[in-house]
């Protein structure tokens, strides 16, 4: 498991990266946000699926910053 913070309006939160074989297991406690991501997705299309759920939950910039972040965090896995 990966642990990284990443600033969510003004505050640090904690993110949770688990890889298994099939997916990347990411989950932000801090927004009640989980989400499981095929890790052969190649990284463009995981920060689009990211924003896609996060979306609902908040404006388009903030859902594209954290999921850029969060891939980026993918990436280092």
């Amino acid at each position: 498991m990966k642990k990284t913070a990443i600033d969510i309006a003004g505050s640090s939160a904690a993110v949770y990266i688990i890889e298994d074989d099939r997916d990347f297991i990411i989950s932000i406690p801090h927004i009640n946000f989980s989400l499981a991501c095929p890790v052969d997705l190649p990284p463009d299309a995981r920060t689009e699926t990211i924003v896609m759920h996060l979306f609902s939950m908040m404006d388009e910039d903030e859902a594209e910053r954290i999921a850029a972040a969060v891939t980026q965090a993918t990436a280092k896995q």
